[in-house]
């Protein structure tokens, strides 16, 4: 006797795992609209600001919250998605810091507990987020995405025309919207452009580029703005744009002078931006001039040369997670690469080095060019920032550059 089931049985199953599907795809969409939103305009940190008792974490833990259901919906899924290289990096990001853990509890190094902590819960957290978008429709991630990239250069040119309206005790005359830091503004109105382009025409994708490009320059972020123009450039040279925006291109360099000049009068005029000007003309002229000898340049020279001694110093496993940021100096190192080499030694490095790797083998995009140019920019915005592995919206953007998506 055959146990064959009759085939309106399969049909019926099928129907029942579409449905199931369908349902788990439109419970994650619901989820990550919101969560995208919180991430990719750094509203935890900037409620934080605005009242000292929202702490960030409280927001983190509502996200972990609600994600459990869709874990324990999908859990199949979950253990199949563990074995994809996004989710093998962060396991390895989590096991090493949870060896620095154990050390710095064995020495009561409570300050450094604090911020081991802190870095597994964003990578837990971050797997979690790129787990659920891999489970919603890839449709939706792109309308987010675009609108987001749409988004927050208005909220950044925003801040920029109303210096310190958004961010009483920020950087005045920069724009950084809800980001707080300029610098961070630059690089996430970069890397959300580069999320939302995936499916986009040609001509709109340069058009977005350039509001994009208008919002990093009011950053006056240089790290940001030589991003920018690498994007701009690896599209042109690749013909990922039409070919008569070369002309315009050619133009917008010839007049990028007169710019200047009426960017310099713009800001002289405007008395609510005196306190941050001379920051600001610093930039400008160190952009004009190439010439980077500003305090800023300064600072970062002195970091950089103290974490690369701190490296060699412990060539192997590093001085341990936290040294860079703990350490007597006023801030961190600024470059990705250099600071994992200084906490975590040659392992370190590897990690870093793993996180290109996962980015390049990526199918975020239907074009591959567009997968190397995701990871350009990264690998460039590295030797600017050396928090890239510790905010949330770039790991999560790491996580889903380095997914395999439908075309």
């Amino acid at each position: 006797m055959s146990h064959e089931l009759p085939a309106w049985h399969h049909l019926a199953r099928q129907d029942h795992l579409y449905k199931s599907r369908s349902s788990s795809s439109a419970f994650a969409g619901a989820l990550l609209v919101p969560m995208l939103v919180v991430i990719y305009l750094e509203l935890a940190p900037y409620l934080f600001s605005v009242d000292a008792r929202l702490l960030p974490k409280y927001t983190y833990y509502v996200m972990f919250a609600f994600m459990l259901p869709l874990l324990a919906l999908r859990y199949r899924r979950l253990f199949r998605y563990a074995g994809s290289p996004f989710a093998l990096w962060v396991a390895a990001l989590v096991a090493f810091n949870a060896a620095h853990l154990f050390a710095a509890m064995l020495d009561l190094e409570h300050e450094r507990i604090a911020l081991i902590v802190t870095r597994i819960q964003y990578y837990v957290l971050a797997w979690m987020i790129v787990f659920a978008c891999s489970e919603a429709r890839d449709q939706l991630l792109d309308r987010a995405f675009l609108a987001l990239a749409v988004l927050l250069p208005c909220v950044t040119l925003f801040d920029f025309l109303n210096p310190g309206l958004m961010d009483p005790e920020g950087i005045v005359g920069r724009g950084a919207g809800t980001y707080l830091n300029p610098n961070k503004a630059g690089e996430g109105l970069l890397v959300t452009y580069l999320l939302a382009v995936r499916l986009m025409t040609p001509r709109w994708r340069w058009w977005l580029l350039v509001w994009v490009g208008i919002a990093v320059v009011s950053t006056f972020s240089r790290g940001g703005i030589a991003a920018w123009a690498a994007i701009v450039l690896g599209l042109l040279v690749t013909g990922r744009v039409p070919r008569v925006m070369i002309l315009f291109s050619v133009v917008a360099i010839v007049l990028i002078p007169i710019g200047w000049v009426g960017v310099e009068n713009y800001l002289i005029g405007r008395a609510d931006m005196a306190e941050g000007i001379d920051n600001i003309f610093g930039r400008i002229e160190s952009l004009q001039s190439l010439s980077f000898d500003d305090a800023s340049v300064a600072e970062r020279a002195a970091v950089t040369s103290a974490g690369w001694n701190l490296f060699l110093d412990n060539f192997i496993f590093g001085a341990g997670a936290g040294a860079t940021h703990l350490w007597a100096l006023p801030v961190s190192v600024h470059d990705q690469a250099l600071m994992m080499a200084a906490e975590y030694g040659i392992v370190g490095v590897c990690m870093w080095l793993w996180s290109i790797v996962i980015v390049i083998r990526g199918k975020y995009y239907p074009d591959p060019l567009l997968q190397w140019l995701a990871a350009l920019v990264l690998v460039f915005l590295s030797m600017f920032s050396h928090n890239i592995f510790d905010f949330l919206y770039w790991l999560v953007s790491i996580g889903l550059f380095s997914r395999r998506r439908s075309t």
